[in-house]
């Protein structure tokens, strides 16, 4: 298992390319210090948040990281 801090690094990095996709003139918010990787039901998924709430949440499968839509979020990370 990859250790935490090259997933957070790749899962900010796509955080930035999506938002930047979305409103390129516009500036993306800010993830907080208290983002991480987290493990739930056998799962690894790295959760970026900020003072507002979760921003992203982003699933660890076979090496690729990919972001969950909202409705899939877990209910202990929404």
């Amino acid at each position: 298992m990859p250790t935490t801090e090259p997933l957070l690094r790749r899962a900010l990095a796509a955080y930035y390319r999506a938002a930047k996709k979305v409103h390129p003139s516009a500036q993306a918010q800010q993830p907080s210090k208290d983002s991480g990787v987290v493990h739930l039901d056998g799962k690894t998924l790295v959760h970026l948040v900020n003072v507002r709430g979760t921003l992203a949440v982003y699933d660890l499968n076979n090496d690729r990281i990919r972001a969950l839509p909202q409705k899939h979020w877990p209910p202990a990370l929404a």
